[in-house]
């Protein structure tokens, strides 16, 4: 992407899995951040198991802003003591309210707009009654797509937790004691805080996984009152791990990691192939088929008139004669986008028609086309000789 500039060669540095930026007597919170999973089952059961990381959280004060998490606090709105709240709503609306229009377009895209969303029917531009809307399970911030409603939830989360709570709760009073909003969820000055984030990039656009640290950083340092702030994420993503320098990254399973070359500002193909443990960086459909052309066009037996069978047993294609069979290859060596393997399997394939086995075939074919000429030149002169 980048040429001239090139990189030195990979040193794999020791990792500890419980270096987190906890120090004693400092104010720890660990908010883990989720597109399903909820962490507090696991770390409530922390007494009964020797893994070490989770006795660690168990020590630490952990907010848990999961989507399993925001569906429980839900549902205690439906209760009889209905103290519970939609919490997922509030952080949206004080997302859209308080973040500066210009930040949100660079984040979403020029062709956002805050007026193109409504509530319950209510357009976000109308004065919308937040501590009510604040009580109903069932109110939802729309229209989303997959991804723009993955990307907004977890961003609207996170600024909740580092500043939105703070400015909802000082504007809007009625909030403050309800128990969905405790103030110790929140990142405060002086807290030691790791931000635990599991695959936040589901559902997003690649375009919009290669923003996903610049975004992530810029709403941390922007908007956190802590200087203590850690990030721990895991990712399936290879656009995540060209931002992260490599002494921070873990790969599980680690054995299957290839060394030599670092993630930070890596080439994308580079890290699938052997960061991401990957066999191959193009689909396996199209893979075995590009395969199956190699392997064919490569082998030096190949009879001209086994290719056709060969085609229908692989592509399940009736080509008919040997010269339809190789059109049809040739239709699918010029849809393969990669310009290296087009190239070198359209120079087989021409070195297969001028191969002597393929001219000899189409010679006997040419031959048994003169001859049923000729035959048919001859039954209509003689026809003509009896008339």
């Amino acid at each position: 992407n980048i040429p001239g500039l090139l990189y030195p060669k990979k040193a794999i540095l020791p990792y500890s899995p419980t270096a987190l930026l906890i120090a004693a007597g400092e104010s720890a919170k660990i908010f883990y951040f989720s597109g399903k999973i909820s962490i507090c089952q696991k770390v409530q059961e922390a007494d009964k198991t020797e893994d070490a990381f989770l006795k660690l959280l168990n020590q630490t004060h952990n907010v848990d802003y999961s989507e399993d998490a925001a569906n429980h606090v839900r549902i205690r709105c439906l209760s009889a003591e209905g103290e519970g709240a939609n919490r997922e709503l509030c952080c949206q609306l004080a997302f859209l309210r308080y973040v500066e229009d210009q930040r949100l377009k660079a984040w979403f895209g020029e062709e956002f707009e805050k007026e193109q969303f409504s509530v319950s029917g209510q357009s976000y531009g109308e004065d919308l009654d937040i501590p009510k809307l604040a009580k109903d399970p069932f109110a939802q911030l729309t229209p989303f797509s997959s991804g723009e409603y993955s990307k907004f939830s977890f961003l609207s989360k996170l600024y909740w937790c580092l500043e939105g709570r703070e400015k909802c709760l000082e504007e809007f009073s009625d909030l403050k004691n309800n128990p969905s909003f405790p103030m110790k969820d929140v990142v405060s000055e002086g807290d030691t805080a790791v931000l635990f984030i599991d695959e936040g990039e589901v559902y997003y656009h690649p375009e919009w996984q290669r923003q996903f640290m610049q975004i992530l950083l810029e709403l941390v340092n922007t908007y956190s009152k802590s200087d203590s702030v850690q990030i721990i994420l895991t990712t399936n993503s290879p656009f995540l791990i060209s931002d992260i320098l490599e002494e921070d990254v873990v790969y599980l399973p680690s054995h299957l990691h290839k060394s030599g070359g670092k993630a930070f500002g890596q080439n994308i193909h580079m890290l699938l192939k052997d960061s991401f443990f990957m066999k191959a960086t193009i689909g396996e459909f199209a893979r075995r088929r590009i395969s199956w052309l190699l392997s064919v066009l490569k082998d030096p037996k190949l009879a001209p008139e086994e290719l056709s069978s060969k085609v229908k047993d692989e592509f399940g294609v009736s080509c008919g004669t040997l010269e339809e069979t190789v059109c049809f290859m040739e239709q699918l060596i010029e849809s393969i986008g990669e310009e290296i393997y087009r190239f070198e399997l359209s120079h087989m394939l021409d070195a297969f028609r001028k191969s002597e086995s393929y001219q000899l075939e189409m010679l006997r074919k040419e031959k048994a086309e003169l001859e049923r000429k000729i035959e048919a030149i001859e039954k209509s002169l003689h026809q003509r000789e009896e008339t």
